[in-house]
C-alpha cells in the first residue's frame, strides 16, 4: 500500500479564467488512464456480483444488528469485517477526481486527504477529509464523495482574494468575507487594494461596495484606511485623500464623484477632499498650489466647496 501521489489525481477544468498548469494537469490525465490489469478469468460481471453481494451483506447485517437490539456490542465488529471484504473485492481507492482547483496544489490536496492506494473504501472518514481540506488556505469549502468501485470525487470552492491587509511590512490576502488567506506569496497580487486597520479585513466586503457605487471613482481607488474604528479613508491613485464621514459614507462618495464630474476638482493640485461634515466639502491645495492661490484675487468654486492650505485642518 502507498501513499497517493499527484499521478493519481485527475484535474476537472469547470473554466478557464485563473487556471494553470494545463500542461500538468493533460500529464497526470494521461498517467491516469493507464489502469491496472485484471486476470482474464476474474470477468467484470462475477467481480460485480461479488462486491453487491458484500455491499448487500453489510446492509443486510446491519438491519439484523438493529433489529435484534445487539447494534451496540457487534457494530464495530460488523464494520470492519465489511471493510476488509470491501478491500479484497477492490473496493479500495485508487485515485482521485478533483474539481474546482485554481490556487490549491494537488499535493496539498494530497497531504490533506491523508489516504493510501489501496485503502478500503468503506474505511475513510470523509467528514475528517473534508474538514482537513477546509483548513488549507485557499480552500472555502469541499465535498468528497465515494465513486464506486475505486474513486473519491472531491469538489472544492475557492476563496476569491479582494484585498490586501497590511499587517507591519508585510500583506495578507483576504477575500470579500474577511477570510485571511494565509501563507501565500502576495506579489501576484499586487492589484489588488490594500486595507490597513485591526477590523479590516472584517470591512472589505462593506468597503468595495461603498467605492463600486461610483464606478469613476472605483477606477482611482488603491487603499482604504480605518479611522478610529469608525470610518475610512480613501486613498485614490494619484495620491489623493477622501476623508469619508462614519455615517452617510455611500451618500458623501457620490457626492464626490459628481463634483469630480461637474468640476474636475480631483484634477487640481490637491492632497485631500474632506467630506466628514454633511453639507460640506473642503480640499487641501499643495504648497505650491496654495502659495499660488495666496496670490491670486479670489476665483469661484464649487458650490460649497472650499480651500484650505498647509496649516488649516481639513
Amino acid at each position: 500500500m502507498r501513499r497517493l501521489s499527484t499521478e493519481d489525481i485527475r484535474v476537472k477544468r469547470v473554466t478557464t479564467h485563473g487556471f494553470e498548469g494545463a500542461e500538468e494537469a493533460a500529464a497526470l490525465a494521461e498517467a491516469l488512464r493507464r489502469r491496472r490489469r485484471r486476470p482474464k478469468w476474474l470477468r467484470p460481471a462475477a467481480i460485480w456480483g461479488r462486491r453487491l453481494g458484500v455491499l448487500a451483506l453489510v446492509g443486510g447485517a446491519g438491519w439484523w444488528l438493529w433489529s435484534s437490539g445487539t447494534a451496540g456490542a457487534a457494530a464495530d465488529g460488523a464494520h470492519d469485517f465489511a471493510v476488509i471484504q470491501a478491500g479484497h473485492l477492490g473496493l479500495a481507492v485508487k485515485e482521485i477526481y478533483l474539481e474546482g482547483r485554481y490556487e490549491t496544489k494537488p499535493g496539498q490536496v494530497l497531504g490533506a486527504m491523508a489516504v493510501d492506494q489501496g485503502t478500503p473504501m468503506l474505511a475513510l472518514d470523509l467528514d475528517q477529509m473534508r474538514l482537513r481540506l477546509e483548513q488549507l488556505p485557499w480552500v472555502e469549502r469541499a465535498s468528497i464523495e465515494r465513486r464506486w468501485p475505486d474513486t473519491l470525487y472531491v469538489r472544492i470552492r475557492e476563496r476569491q482574494a479582494a484585498a490586501l491587509w497590511q499587517v507591519g511590512d508585510g500583506h495578507i490576502l483576504v477575500d470579500r468575507k474577511g477570510a485571511l488567506i494565509e501563507g501565500v506569496d502576495v506579489g501576484r497580487f499586487a492589484y489588488l487594494p490594500v486595507v490597513v486597520g485591526d477590523d479590516a479585513p472584517q470591512l472589505v466586503a462593506q468597503l468595495l461596495d461603498l467605492v463600486e457605487t461610483a464606478p469613476d471613482l472605483a477606477d482611482r481607488f488603491v487603499a482604504g484606511v480605518r479611522v478610529g474604528g469608525r470610518r475610512w479613508d480613501v486613498h485614490l491613485k494619484d495620491g489623493v485623500v477622501v476623508r469619508l464621514p462614519a455615517r452617510g459614507a455611500v451618500e458623501a462618495w457620490k457626492r464626490l464623484a459628481e463634483v469630480e464630474r461637474d468640476h474636475g476638482i480631483l484634477e487640481k493640485a490637491i492632497t485631500s477632499v474632506d467630506l466628514r461634515i454633511a453639507g460640506q466639502f473642503a480640499v487641501r491645495l499643495t504648497d505650491a498650489a496654495a502659495l499660488t492661490e495666496r496670490m491670486k484675487p479670489e476665483v469661484k468654486r464649487p458650490p460649497g466647496a472650499a480651500a484650505t492650505g498647509p496649516g488649516l485642518d481639513a
